[in-house]
């Protein structure tokens, strides 16, 4: 027979576990679906993002005026997707990106351990062209992540968004890592910044996360119980 105080303890495991799945869950279920770096943009509905105001720039010709900063990731796949928005579509000059990784965060970018993505990205009504490269926090080039790639918006005006991707490995973390980041402009000599954002870039371990969670919830209440009743 089911006690009382069992019904109690089941309650509070199963309140645990809907809490959590809630909480784990949720971002995926308002996301549009994977990330592809295709130069569509439907994708990044419901992704995380910080935003910018306009008119912060330092020239007031609206070059490099950055709007907002999103990131994501996919089940299955240790990569750290991003997309730069700006309020100009005008890409002439191209715009220029740094985004700054604080790897162990301490609050110093500069370190060797930390990472910085230079981001080319300009545009036409026909085309758009991307290149990202990889360097050190020291500015030491690694890598080149993507050469001339059509992962922008290409308007008539020109555009103003552009996707772009690092791999885990290649920034150095593991999954559910916290990490710093910012991201720079400029364009003509027109420059902006965000503000600092703490993320945790996960892939697949969401689920599992949630599992060892409501296990340790439920040793801890099983222990609770042997010693008070």
């Amino acid at each position: 027979m089911i006690t009382r105080a069992w019904r109690t303890w089941i309650g509070r495991v199963l309140g645990v576990a809907c809490a959590l799945a809630v909480l784990l869950a949720a971002p995926a279920a308002r996301a549009a679906g994977p990330i592809v770096l295709d130069g569509e943009f439907g994708d990044w509905s419901g992704r995380s993002f910080i935003s910018d105001p306009q008119g912060d720039a330092s020239k007031s010709n609206g070059q490099g005026d950055i709007r907002a900063l999103y990131w994501g990731t996919n089940p299955n796949d240790p990569t750290l997707y991003l997309m730069l928005e700006k309020w100009d579509e005008v890409n002439r000059p191209p715009i220029v990106y740094l985004v700054q990784f604080d790897i162990n965060n301490n609050g110093d970018y500069q370190e060797a351990v930390d990472r910085q993505l230079v981001v080319i990205y300009t545009s036409n009504a026909q085309r758009s062209s991307v290149t990202v490269s990889l360097l050190n926090g020291a500015g030491v080039y690694l890598k080149t992540l993507a050469l001339d790639e059509p992962w922008g918006d290409a308007t008539p005006g020109g555009g103003t968004r552009c996707e772009f991707a690092v791999s885990f490995s290649d920034l150095g973390i593991v999954p559910h890592q916290a990490i710093t980041m910012r991201a720079f402009s400029d364009q003509g000599g027109s420059q902006d910044a965000t503000a600092f954002v703490q993320i945790s870039p996960a892939n697949a371990l969401g689920y599992l996360l949630l599992g060892a969670a409501v296990l340790a919830a439920a040793w801890h209440m099983a222990q609770r119980r042997r010693v008070t009743v």
